[in-house]
């Protein structure tokens, strides 16, 4: 969730292909649930399937979450001046998801991806360790990831076209124009500018999605080396992962 899932399913796959006959979504819950157990005896079926895995900077993510849905809460009406704070918000998601005993994610601000990708059932005991991480990175080697800082790229477009067999123009540009927004906002118009989150909130964030940083740091490499093209210049640079306090810099500018 918050990764641009949406706006591949709506803008592109439903114009490729009858969507309740050949593509599934596994939004928010890991690869161990029944509706991806479902999903992938459906896929065995149809004989192959295309792992479209979407992956975004881990705590670029939990921002967007927080503007798109977070500051008044999932379908409550927003009103002036009951909004919550990011780190009001941040700690209430903390505490309900420690609760959690299954392999339900939906709005989880830690470690989304490997959870997912290795397939977990959340249990209080759970510790994340490297065999997870390490099953996470094997999912999408085998898998077609995306980047969503990427999306609107022509390199995605060509990588897509050529996989999913649709034309792209002679630049190599998207066939749907996607608008720049500033990134860490899924509603950038609520998002003030000028607005950044406490660094202690980010240092969280940074410790509760350790694996996931690395996870998407070896994403963004895996995905440069398949999308290469020297005839399109190099892809834009990504949020950093190095430090809590650098991406922070890289918000304020």
């Amino acid at each position: 969730r918050g990764t641009g899932g949406k706006w591949v399913g709506e803008q592109l796959l439903n114009h490729l292909y009858y969507h309740q006959e050949s593509a599934f979504v596994i939004e928010g819950s890991s690869l161990r649930s029944a509706r991806a157990t479902r999903d992938a005896y459906a896929c065995a079926r149809l004989g192959s399937c295309l792992h479209l895995t979407i992956l975004r900077h881990p705590v670029d993510r939990v921002i967007s979450r927080y503007w798109f849905e977070g500051r008044w809460g999932l379908f409550k009406k927003p009103e002036a001046g009951s909004e919550i704070s990011f780190s009001d918000w941040l700690r209430q998601k903390r505490q309900i998801h420690a609760g959690h005993r299954n392999e339900r994610l939906w709005s989880v601000t830690s470690e989304l991806y490997t959870k997912t990708l290795a397939g977990v059932v959340v249990d209080k005991n759970l510790q994340l360790s490297f065999v997870h991480l390490e099953t996470a990175k094997e999912w999408l080697e085998a898998a077609f990831p995306l980047i969503t800082e990427w999306l609107s790229t022509p390199h995605t477009a060509r990588a897509l076209g050529r996989r999913l067999c649709f034309a792209t123009d002679g630049s190599g540009k998207p066939p749907i124009h996607v608008p720049k927004r500033r990134a860490a906002g899924g509603h950038t118009a609520t998002r003030p500018a000028s607005w950044l989150p406490e660094q202690a909130d980010l240092d969280l964030l940074w410790s509760d999605n350790r694996h996931d940083l690395q996870l998407y740091d070896y994403a963004t490499k895996l995905v440069a080396g398949r999308f290469a093209d020297a005839s399109l210049g190099q892809l834009p640079d990504t949020p950093p992962t190095a430090s809590a306090s650098k991406y922070r810099e890289w918000l304020a500018d």
